[in-house]
């Protein structure tokens, strides 16, 4: 009896104990990726003499010898049930390679000048390349478990939201200021409006990002839209996923908000549908860029030539409106690419529809496929057919192809002896589809924006303030919040009480949602307006409003005046930014206490409108 106490007591003291050896173990990896992942900054950042270079990559070997240590020890301390998870392929792929970086560089001399051990030291554990993508990804996934604790301490997702872009923004612009980011220099205020920009996929410069940026500020920058435009927590959720595939009840009603999935238990199939979605598109649109570039001469290498096709492949799928050249696609060698134009229109299009609206598409296609499969094979006719397609998609697909259509025929009718005046029939139409499609909020631009006449800017105001779609990579008040303003328009002159279409009733709540944000748009489009009128006064009323409902609608698009904005006019773009991102019902839901239930009701009386 006093053995199998003496027994229970020894495992429940060696339990702790291992515990505790767990608990220093991921506080080491977490300070030992910190602490690379900053030493690493400071290598890319700045400007490094041979010796301290040298000493830098001393002190990256003797990082990754921790690395293996921590590993190792995390390995031996999981249980076998914990082994098994799928989740561990990735402790089993870094002790994999932080064991065959360290047995190959500690013991290289003893080994031959034949062995596998050899050429990879020489070839692949010598080249920095090597050591910052395992840095950023073992750094990336521990700042994501990070999340996971922060996500405990907090119930409001809009606040963590808004907070994740806030943070995103800070540590943008702290990159963006490192020496090696820019060719002679930037100010604190231009560096905190380009990383604002960026992250919000706005697309509005200050400074032209082909010649005051180096290929470095250019990689940063192409990091802050890609997290932007598809969600800073999305990724950081991912990155939790494939690492821990630990998700607490509590975080997964968390992040229900996040990616706007009904299903608890469906979040983390969404967020790697988001994932992967997102890849793929953005590698078949780099690879159609790539082959549709015909002027070689404007670069020096081939890699010049593919990150050229990563950045706007990325830019357009994230409607971010950023390129490498200085007039945009405007630039002399890709004017008159037209096919170059095609892909980047449709790029920006399958971004601005949204995730939920091509993920329920895809249902649909695939209930079809499925359909028409076991007709052909199985000679089965199936008479039920489910109501795949939700009004919310029918709706923002409507609207967005009247909003396309509409920009197309006002666009080819203005401009066509206009802007697009030398241009053949093809090039005509395809300008004036893609003017129809970046005012959507991507903000690239293929004629020269300040030579719009008055009528194309006009309409090029009203598609800006409506933008994309909810859910996507764009901004403005919404394509089902502007289509939910008109049918309660036609619904009131038809003196209905109820907004009702395809057979459906729209809820209250998406009404009153709508209406908060065609008036919540408005109101900070004019408060940013008569704020950059009195900072800048001397500029014209009409650039002035342009920049502000581009601004806020995140698309980038301007007259030629945001270079020449005041210190104060820039900050004020920012936040405009930054809310017009977020949303600005959302920033109403973090700092406004919600109330969930009334248990009362007062009598009805009508107002006179």
């Amino acid at each position: 009896m006093r053995f199998k106490k003496f027994l229970f007591l020894f495992k429940e003291q060696f339990r702790a104990f291992k515990e505790n050896i767990r608990f220093f173990n991921n506080t080491l990896l977490i300070l030992t990726s910190m602490f690379a992942f900053l030493l690493m900054i400071y290598d890319i950042g700045f400007v490094s003499t041979t010796s301290i270079s040298a000493l830098i990559l001393n002190t990256f070997n003797g990082l990754f010898y921790l690395f293996t240590f921590v590993f190792t020890l995390k390995l031996l301390l999981k249980s076998k049930k914990e082994l098994l998870q799928p989740a561990r392929i990735y402790d089993f792929l870094l002790f994999t390679v932080f064991v065959l970086f360290s047995v190959s560089t500690l013991f290289k001399k003893g080994l031959g000048d034949t062995t596998i051990f050899n050429f990879l030291t020489e070839e692949v554990f010598s080249k920095k390349l090597f050591f910052y993508t395992l840095i950023l990804f073992v750094f990336a996934v521990e700042v994501s478990k990070g999340s996971l604790i922060f996500l405990k301490k907090q119930s409001n997702p809009f606040k963590v939201f808004i907070f994740s872009y806030s943070l995103l923004i800070l540590t943008g612009a702290g990159l963006l200021l490192l020496p090696n980011s820019t060719t002679n220099g930037i100010s604190i205020v231009d560096a905190f409006f380009t990383s604002t920009s960026a992250v919000c996929v706005t697309g509005l410069i200050v400074v032209d990002t082909a010649v005051d940026f180096t290929h470095t500020g250019q990689a940063i920058i192409l990091v802050l839209f890609q997290l932007g435009g598809v969600g800073f927590m999305t990724f950081t959720s991912f990155f939790v996923l494939f690492s821990d595939n630990k998700f607490s009840l509590q975080n997964q009603i968390f992040l229900k908000n996040i990616v706007n999935e009904k299903n608890t238990g469906q979040i983390l199939k969404t967020i790697i549908k988001i994932i992967a979605f997102t890849l793929i598109v953005e590698i078949i649109g780099a690879a159609l860029i790539y082959v549709n570039i015909k002027d070689s001469i404007y670069f020096t290498s081939l890699s010049d030539k593919v990150f050229y096709s990563i950045f706007h492949s990325v830019s357009a799928f994230c409607n971010a409106g950023f390129s490498t050249n200085t007039d945009g696609l405007y630039h002399i060698s890709t004017r008159f690419n037209y096919n170059m134009h095609l892909v980047v229109s449709f790029l920006i299009i399958i971004g601005g529809l949204g995730f939920p609206i091509v993920f329920n598409f895809y249902k649909y296609a695939k209930f079809q496929v499925n359909n028409i499969l076991r007709r052909i094979f199985r000679k089965e006719n199936f008479h039920h057919f489910p109501r795949l397609i939700n009004i919310n998609s029918k709706i923002v697909l409507v609207t967005t192809i009247i909003l396309l259509a509409l920009g197309f025929i006002w666009f080819l009718w203005i401009e066509s002896n206009h802007t697009f005046e030398g241009k053949s029939i093809y090039g005509k139409i395809v300008s004036a589809f893609f003017c129809s499609v970046t005012t959507r909020t991507a903000g690239f631009n293929t004629v020269d924006t300040a030579s719009l006449a008055l009528p194309s800017v006009l309409m090029c105001l009203l598609l800006m303030w409506i933008g994309a779609s909810p859910n996507s990579t764009g901004g403005g008040i919404k394509t089902s919040a502007f289509a939910l303003g008109i049918l309660n328009i036609y619904s009131v002159g038809r003196g209905k009480d109820r907004v009702e279409i395809n057979k459906r009733r729209i809820s209250e709540e998406s009404m009153r949602n709508a209406f908060a944000v065609i008036v919540l748009s408005i109101f900070f489009i004019i408060v940013s307006f008569f704020l950059i009128a009195m900072f800048d006064s001397d500029l014209s009323l009409k650039d002035i409003l342009f920049e502000c409902v581009s601004a806020f609608s995140t698309v980038g698009l301007s007259l030629g005046i945001t270079d020449a904005l005041s210190a104060q006019s820039k900050i004020v773009l920012i936040f405009t930014m930054l809310v017009g991102r977020v949303g600005s019902i959302t920033i109403i839901l973090a700092f406004i206490r919600k109330v969930k239930t009334l248990n009362y009701s007062y009598p009805y009386e009508n107002v006179i409108i």
